[in-house]
């Protein structure tokens, strides 16, 4: 989601949850998406971990390729 809004440069500024340590996020979409897809890939490569494979994590990139295309 944050993906396509940066896409359209939507404007916006929004109270960040406390695990966001960068202020700029607030204001910048671009930098929210990144350090939302870095945590989707952690918790994605905690499941692998776990599950012996690569699923989530593939899964998650695909689904990240398809929101930059």
């Amino acid at each position: 989601m944050f993906r396509r809004l940066a896409r359209e440069q939507v404007k916006f500024d929004i109270r960040l949850p406390g695990h966001i340590t960068d202020p700029a996020a607030a204001r910048d979409v671009s930098l929210l998406s990144e350090i939302y897809a870095e945590r989707a890939l952690t918790a994605a490569g905690k499941f692998d971990t776990r599950n012996g494979n690569r699923y989530y994590t593939d899964y998650v990139q695909r689904l990240l390729a398809q929101v930059a295309e």
